[in-house]
């Protein structure tokens, strides 16, 4: 199977933020933080379960993150968590192709 399990939990993140953000929309006292925090939690799974080829496209996509939770920018928060899986699957597929079929 040709899939890196790690990148999984960026696709829920992506699907579960719009919504968390349409739920919780009213009811948070501080929603920078929260923004904050929903983007730090798959960054941080994926540190710990991701080869270390995928270390500086995570830290790129996490401080684009960033920027948009930040900026509460919730739209282009959910486009980056699912750019994160789709470009880091490709990254994984020519990696795993590469070092085992070249």
């Amino acid at each position: 199977m040709l899939f890196c399990s790690c990148l999984l939990i960026f696709v829920i993140y992506g699907i579960l933020t719009p919504i968390y953000a349409k739920i919780l929309d009213s009811k948070l006292s501080n929603q920078r933080a929260f923004y904050i925090a929903w983007t730090t939690a798959p960054y941080l799974v994926a540190y710990f379960y991701s080869p270390l080829v995928f270390y500086p496209f995570l830290v790129i996509f996490n401080i684009i993150s960033y920027t948009f939770a930040l900026k509460r920018k919730i739209n282009l928060l959910i486009i980056a968590l699912f750019s994160t899986a789709i470009l880091g699957e490709l990254i994984y597929s020519l990696v795993f192709y590469h070092t085992n079929y070249a």
